[in-house]
């Protein structure tokens, strides 16, 4: 049985209304290619895609793990700094996934190190 967008959206919608939000409707919103979630924390979003699609997903999870990782990789760099809180500003790094995706180059990708280097250009706090 094949089944139209609309179908899929409606069914997602009274799916997502029945178990998350128990009837506030206004919490979700449908798009041309899936379905908006309003919560507490922000926005989810269920996107559809096409047979033969994919998507590669970067999250502020991504960012904050590439930063504790090279926060172990380098803390001697960082006197005085005893966590990755000293070195990174946390509350910069859905700045830094967005200036990521917005700057790519769509030729290389993007890469750990390009992770990287938005980190250390819009994240790192100055050292004293």
């Amino acid at each position: 049985m094949a089944y139209n967008l609309n179908d899929i959206n409606n069914h997602i919608k009274r799916l997502f209304t029945r178990k998350f939000y128990k009837g506030d409707k206004s919490a979700i919103s449908l798009e041309s290619d899936g379905v908006k979630l309003e919560t507490k924390e922000g926005t989810a979003e269920l996107r559809i895609f096409e047979p033969g699609e994919r998507y590669i997903v970067w999250s502020v999870l991504d960012i904050e793990q590439q930063a504790k990782e090279r926060w172990e990789r380098h803390k001697d760099n960082y006197p005085g700094a005893k966590c990755m809180e000293d070195v990174y500003d946390t509350s910069k790094f859905q700045i830094v996934l967005d200036y990521m995706i917005d700057k790519h180059d769509a030729c290389n990708g993007i890469v750990w190190e390009t992770i990287d280097f938005w980190l250390d250009e819009l994240a790192l706090k100055e050292i004293e």
